[in-house]
């Protein structure tokens, strides 16, 4: 059986073949055409098409999924994904397919992530804690990184280590409002607070000795 599609601007058919040079080109132009779709994934309002063998190739939660809920025929069947956002699933599904990530904002990088250890994708997920160890730390923003981001420890433990050496100033801004009940244990846990007293006690002792 031929695959054939007809050249834009002209009127001879082409195998599309013709211009792949490699596996990996003929997988990304699957995932572009949607080619031989036999899976639709509902996220939200939108349906993205994909093939279950890449999928199963790829990743361990979604072969566990495929081999759970095997179609009674060889047609496209529907799976309703609801744990991820639709745009973290398509840069994962992209990810998937071609190896690739895009420049991403701080929220869609989230996304990515949370995506990508749903389905427990380790490239895509090494790709994202990456790029996220490259965030700057502020003391506006610590607490916020630690509510979202305690589950990667590198960047756990970078932001413990900056409230602790930052630890007056931390106390003090207006972001530790924002902190979440597990980041002011996470904080506590590393010594924070009695990090803070000790600077107070040392603050003091220097004011006392200077009147």
């Amino acid at each position: 059986m031929s695959v054939e599609v007809e050249q834009a601007g002209e009127g001879k058919p082409e195998r599309w073949q013709k211009s792949i040079r490699s596996l990996r080109e003929g997988i990304a132009h699957i995932y572009e055409t949607k080619e031989f779709a036999d899976i639709h994934l509902v996220i939200g309002a939108r349906t993205f098409k994909a093939h279950r063998l890449i999928l199963g190739a790829r990743s361990p939660e979604f072969l566990k999924m495929l081999l759970e809920k095997k179609p009674a025929t060889s047609r496209a069947f529907k799976e309703i994904i609801d744990d991820v956002t639709e745009d973290g699933f398509e840069i994962l599904l992209r990810y998937i397919y071609t190896d690739q990530v895009d420049h991403l904002d701080h929220e869609k990088l989230l996304e990515a992530y949370r995506a990508a250890s749903r389905y427990k994708q380790k490239g895509l997920l090494k790709v994202c804690e990456d790029r996220i160890a490259q965030w700057e730390i502020t003391c506006e923003n610590v607490c916020a990184l630690l509510n979202e981001l305690a589950d990667i420890q590198s960047m756990k433990q970078r932001c413990l280590l900056f409230v602790r050496n930052n630890a007056l100033s931390v106390l003090t801004a207006e972001s530790l409002t924002q902190a979440s009940p597990n980041t002011f244990w996470l904080m506590f846990e590393s010594g924070f607070f009695k990090h803070v007293r000790s600077v107070c006690c040392t603050l003091s002792h220097l004011s006392d000795s200077r009147t």
